[in-house]
């Protein structure tokens, strides 16, 4: 997830010790690939996958990550 969209969802998944799989996604003309396209048709960086669900926006994709993973420490404890 290169650039500043994906930093921190790729900081979390560093964090949270998650397996995953960074790809560059290649433009043709400033428009995505139709493979990109197919996980996210808005063409936009950074999606994740995780089985059948893709996130497309970074915040949605770190509180994800920190619901998956409580020991990761990426939410304060609650209460």
């Amino acid at each position: 997830m290169a650039g500043p969209a994906g930093r921190a969802p790729e900081a979390a998944l560093e964090e949270a010790e998650v397996d995953h799989d960074c790809r560059r996604v290649e433009r043709d003309h400033g428009v995505a690939r139709p493979e990109y396209l197919a996980v996210n048709p808005l063409g936009r960086v950074p999606a994740y996958v995780d089985g059948e669900l893709v996130l497309w926006e970074s915040a949605a994709i770190v509180l994800h990550l920190a619901d998956r993973h409580p020991e990761s420490g990426l939410l304060p404890p609650a209460g």
